[in-house]
């Protein structure tokens, strides 16, 4: 009875505890279900997901993330790998409502038994709740808010659906979302394609990823691998054997991608990117598209260490202190028809430094634009790249008076070095290009700029080149693009299309009507003379050193110290420009080391490049250009081109109108401006492009150890003398034109040497003194002497000609046996000799030179004012030295002579004489002389034989000063 009662009475208790326990669980487990129920189950759907940079070919480059994931599918996800995240996770995955008490049991029980947390009883359905939920503290709280959310998941999706959200959502490690995105950063391929052996390893490192991979200790990373094996044969999912060739495969891990801008072509990319898809500043770019670029990466990575690799070869060669800044470069190639950018290097390292040197560094450009001055030049100054230019050092008080610069006459200026365009571009030639552009204006370029894009401010109004905005590297890419695509501008684009997560294509690049920068014909032509320029020049080490088989047409350019070295070039698929310097723009090197720079590394890269798309094409020759031979020390043209050039001739492609205009010149074919060799100093200079190729200027003239026969020989003219008149206005001085006999030195052809040379000579003087009827006093030594020193000039057999002579000479023998004419100024005394008596003596200053030329001799004799009238007034009778030039063979014969400034007249000095007493003066002194008698007016007047009027002051004889005609024999102009 009383155990009944105690029965009862404890069942009492036991009911009241029972319901008093779930009254309690109840209020203490409600809040937890409710907070459940109310979660947005629609958030298991919501996925920070990865946008994913590919290159051309589908690698990928890059990537941009919240959380590095990209979801699939559940056809996408292996079975393999499902089992494995089962077995090492939650075995009993298919058999628990999203909660395994048997799970927390036996994890209980085992966390007891060590001391310490061991294991963990989440299931997988658990854990997705937990990364729904975002709190990952080990509270109870979190767990029961946990279990309950898992609960719902599983009444609400099935397990399938489950498992797949669990392994997109799941941490890899490595910053790894999501089961694709660890395949592929753990071992560079997709999830589809993961061996057994990589499914355990990544289901055995999900409980602590950041523990269980280590690069430097992978036997940690394998042990968790084989314990998924095991759990795998445990559960009967694999055989044994299957596990132990699991265990056995070698594994590799790759090393960790980095995220976001960590190369300088994703940040450009990305920077396109937010443009394309309109996005404001400081919009966040959506999640989850994948981004196609026109990116080649093997050529990328191939150019990066190129780039590298160039920059620690210039730092070697140079002994510099360890601290010294490093050495920059930057790099960009593009494709010539499209503009698409194919390799982008914008400097030396992106995680030192992420200035972009493509995009943002603007630095002098040098001879870079070069090219685009001639083609403006061709198109609106009707040049070509047979035109001459005048190639000598423009200093800066030229400069400063731009207006007064031409480009040179090489018929008038032929003392002075000139050029064709062709082979001032082959030269890098500052100073042609600074005449030319000088001559286009440098408003015009600027127009030309702005139009293209490139300036891009209005208020952009420099005015001089030197003034000249530099452009950046991807700027000076762009105008050589347009020039290799027919004159056509296109701007550069590294996206070609943008697909959302929904697979929707949200931007497709679109080919943009190229704005027309050059005539298409003007662009050719320029096109055509770049390439031979670069191949003959400056650029000539990449057919010799490269051996660049591809056509190509390029420039180099340096600044001033050699601050900056550039290349820029283009192939008839690729356009591609380098740069090498100091951000803090101070000189590479000394010139040897700076030249060895840009170019050979643009030679590198584009070699690499070529052999990866050898598309054999060639720069196409327009029907309307015709291929012709140019003399290239006068700009004429010697006929069609064909496979190579004759020497001394270049080969250049000129308009129908350019040839017909050069019709007018075949008349003056016979004109060389320049020695037969193309001139020392032009030689000289294509020896330097090739050994060194930098910029070569014009010679200045000075050379250490000048030859015996100059290259050009160079003369003054003395001034003319005025005439002296009486007071009505006759002349009693004035200087005449007197003739000389002369014979030119006979060529190497017909005399080998100077002993047949001066024997050639002595027998021809023998015929002159026949004709002219006295023996040549002129000896076989003083022969040989003018033969060695001036061959150029011809002898002087007899000055003075009378008149019979001058005009029997044609119908002689002599013009037949080489004889000329030559005209020399010589002072004569109309009125007789007591004129020239009293009007005083000229006295020989200046003799001409008939041993070693010398530097500003005289062709024909100065004379001075010795007495008399002809010293009082020799300043104003006096004129100004003319100038003539004489342009020698390499073999020291004259080829060429012009008289560059006419030697002028001096002043006329009208006198108080009177002609009359004068001829009676004249005519009682003769008398006298004679010893008939004395004048008795001349004994009143003191006059004596060697002067007239002796008695007067000399400045009485003065009337005024007149300046002289041109007429000749005495006429006045007054």
């Amino acid at each position: 009875m009383n155990f009944r009662k105690i029965l009862r009475w404890f069942s009492f208790i036991a009911l009241v505890g029972t319901i008093g326990t779930a009254i309690f669980l109840y209020g203490w487990l409600k809040p937890y279900y409710d907070r459940a129920e109310a979660f947005d189950l629609a958030k298991i759907d919501e996925l920070n997901v990865t946008t994913i940079f590919y290159d051309r070919h589908g690698d990928e480059l890059g990537r941009i993330f919240v959380e590095d994931r990209i979801p699939l599918t559940h056809s996408q996800i292996p079975d393999t790998m499902r089992m494995a995240v089962i077995a090492a996770e939650d075995k009993r995955f298919y058999f628990h409502g999203g909660i395994d008490i048997r799970g927390m049991a036996r994890a209980l029980r085992e966390n007891i038994r060590e001391g310490r947390i061991r294991q963990g009883g989440s299931t997988i359905t658990q854990q997705l709740a937990k990364h729904l939920i975002g709190n990952f503290e080990r509270t109870l709280d979190r767990k029961l808010y946990e279990a309950f959310l898992a609960r719902r998941i599983e009444r609400t999706y099935n397990k399938d659906q489950i498992l797949d959200y669990y392994l997109n959502r799941i941490y890899f490690g490595r910053s790894y979302f999501g089961i694709e995105t660890a395949a592929r950063g753990y071992f560079n391929k997709p999830a589809s394609e993961l061996t057994l052996s990589e499914c355990a390893l990544l289901a055995g490192i999900i409980k602590a990823p950041n523990v269980r991979v280590r690069e430097d200790d992978m036997d940690t990373t394998l042990k968790w691998r084989n314990v998924a094996l095991t759990k795998m044969v445990d559960q009967q999912m694999i055989t044994s054997a299957q596990a132990r060739k699991a265990e056995s495969a070698d594994v590799v891990l790759a090393p960790k991608k980095l995220s976001g801008k960590n190369s300088y072509f994703m940040s450009y990319a990305i920077n396109e990117l937010e443009r394309v898809l309109g996005l404001e500043y400081g919009d966040d770019i959506p999640q989850g598209l994948r981004v196609y670029t026109t990116l080649d990466l093997p050529l990328q990575k191939d150019a990066e260490a190129e780039v590298l690799k160039k920059l620690k070869e210039t730092e070697s060669s140079q002994s510099t202190s360890t601290d010294r800044e490093p050495l920059q470069a930057a790099a960009v190639v593009l494709d010539s028809k499209s503009a698409a950018v194919r390799i982008l290097v914008g400097g030396r390292d992106f995680d030192a430094s992420p200035f972009n040197h493509v995009t943002m560094a603007r630095r002098e450009n040098g001879a870079l634009l070069q090219p685009f001055l001639y083609a403006l030049a061709f198109e609106r100054l009707n040049l070509h790249p047979a035109s001459m230019i005048n190639a000598s050092y423009l200093d800066p008080t030229e400069l400063s008076k731009p207006d007064e610069v031409a480009l040179g006459d090489p018929d008038k200026n032929i003392a002075k070095p000139f050029l064709t365009i062709q082979d001032a571009l082959a030269l890098s030639n500052a100073s042609c290009a600074t005449r030319a552009g000088l001559q286009l204006g440098i408003k015009n370029f600027v127009q030309w700029l702005l139009f293209a894009g490139i300036a891009k401010s209005d208020l952009y109004h420099p005015e001089t080149f030197a003034d000249l905005k530099p452009l950046t590297v991807m700027e000076v890419t762009s105008l050589y693009q347009a020039l290799g695509n027919r004159g056509l501008y296109l701007r550069p684009y590294a996206i070609e299309s943008v697909v959302n997560s929904h697979e929707e294509v949200i931007y497709q690049s679109q080919r943009p009507v190229p704005t027309p920068l050059l005539d298409p014909l003007t662009a050719q032509q320029m096109t055509l003379t770049l390439q031979a320029a670069a191949r003959e020049g400056t650029a000539s080490s990449l057919v010799t050193d490269f051996n660049i088989s591809a056509p190509f047409a390029g420039m180099t350019g340096y600044s001033e110290g050699y601050r900056d070295a550039w290349f820029a070039g283009f192939t008839p698929e690729l356009v591609a420009c380098v740069w090498v310097g100091f951000d803090q723009s101070k000189p590479i090197g000394n010139k040897a080391i700076a030249t060895h720079t840009a170019l050979p590394l643009w030679g590198n890269i584009m070699l690499k490049t070529l052999a990866n798309d050898p598309s054999g094409s060639v720069f196409p020759v327009p029907e309307s250009l015709s291929r012709v031979a140019v003399d290239r020390r006068t700009g004429v043209i010697k006929g069609l081109g064909f496979l190579a050039p004759a020497p001394g001739q270049i080969l250049c492609y000129l308009k129908q109108s350019q040839l017909d205009a050069a019709k007018n010149q075949e008349a003056d074919a016979s004109k060389i401006r320049l020695p037969e060799d193309g001139s020392e100093w032009l030689s000289t200079m294509f020896a330097e492009a090739a050994d060194r190729p930098g910029q070569i200027e014009s010679p200045t003239g000075k050379e250490e150890s000048p030859p015996i026969i100059p290259p050009v020989a160079e003369y003054e003219m003395p001034g003319l003398r005025g005439d002296i008149l009486t007071a009505e206005g006759e002349s009693m001085t004035s200087t005449i034109q007197t003739y000389s006999l002369v014979l030119p030195w006979p060529a190497l052809e017909i005399a080998r040497d100077d002993d047949e040379a001066v024997a050639w000579a002595l027998e021809r003087l023998r015929k002159a003194g026949d004709w002219l009827g006295k023996p040549i006093d002129m000896t076989d030594a003083e022969l040989r002497s003018l033969y060695h020193f001036q061959r150029f000039h011809p002898i002087v057999v007899a000055e003075n000609l009378p008149e019979t002579k001058f005009f029997s000479f044609p119908e002689s023998t002599l013009p037949s046996a080489g004889f000329a004419i030559q005209e020399i100024p010589r002072r004569t005394y109309p009125k007789g000799h007591f004129f020239a008596h009293g009007l005083g003596y000229l006295q020989r200053k200046q003799g001409r030179n008939r041993k070693t030329y010398q530097a500003g001799e005289v062709i024909y004799d100065r004379y001075t004012g010795a007495s008399g009238l002809e010293e009082i007034f020799d300043r104003e009778l006096t004129g100004e030295d003319g100038h003539f030039t004489v342009v020698t063979t390499p073999e020291g014969f004259a080829e060429r002579a012009i008289i560059d400034k006419e030697a002028a007249f001096g002043l006329n000095v009208r006198t108080t004489i009177r002609s009359k007493i004068q001829q009676a003066a004249d005519r009682s002194i003769k008398k006298i002389r004679s010893g008939g008698g004395r004048d008795p007016r001349c004994q009143e007047r003191r006059c004596d034989g060697h002067g007239f009027s002796a008695g007067l002051r000399s400045q009485q004889f003065h009337s005024g000063i007149e300046p002289r005609g041109v007429a000749a024999h005495g006429d006045v102009e007054k």
